[in-house]
């Protein structure tokens, strides 16, 4: 039994790292956008007098779409902040202890945004909500975030798991 559900965890954790490298893909092309955008304004309306319509409202989107993106990329790399010096001075068994609360509350925040996220997603749609210049609907960037949590929540469950996992087996 502990076998398949060590199995289970890393399908779900080599799933879970390939959606977020896909997701890191699709942000990085959105940041791309944050320099392109404002360069074709620019040179458009200096060389040719015809800037970009919106290219400050294209920036905002690709920043809303860049920025969340990369979440899940950067837990898995590490490049997020962590204070570890307390907790590398605690035995093992607590260190997951301390793991396994960290993950939970990660995982409690993330799912609330995802939660939010999608009913302001809803409310902007019902509303009708667009930006004022090039008239871009407002709503599938809250659907945007709120499927940018998914990856972030999964890295969440297996390190989750991955911590109780370590404070059972040091019993």
């Amino acid at each position: 039994m502990g076998d398949r559900q060590g199995n289970w965890l890393l399908a779900l954790e080599m799933s879970t790292h390939k959606l977020s490298v896909w997701m890191e893909k699709a942000g990085a092309i959105a940041i791309f956008g944050i320099v392109v955008f404002p360069c074709i304004d620019v040179v458009g309306g200096k060389l040719f007098q015809t800037p970009l319509p919106g290219s400050y409202e294209l920036v905002v989107f690709c920043q809303l779409l860049g920025i969340p993106f990369a979440v899940a990329a950067s837990l898995l790399k590490g490049k997020h902040i962590a204070v570890d010096i307390f907790v590398n001075m605690m035995s093992r068994r607590m260190q997951g202890v301390v793991n396994s609360c960290v993950a939970l509350l990660g995982l409690g925040l993330f799912c609330v945004i995802c939660w939010q996220s999608l009913l302001y997603g809803a409310s902007l749609k019902t509303a009708g909500e667009v930006s004022g210049t090039i008239g871009i609907p407002f709503y599938p960037f809250a659907y945007a975030l709120a499927l940018s949590c998914i990856p972030v929540c999964l890295i969440f469950i297996v390190t989750l798991c991955e911590s109780i996992k370590k404070v059972v087996s040091l019993r």
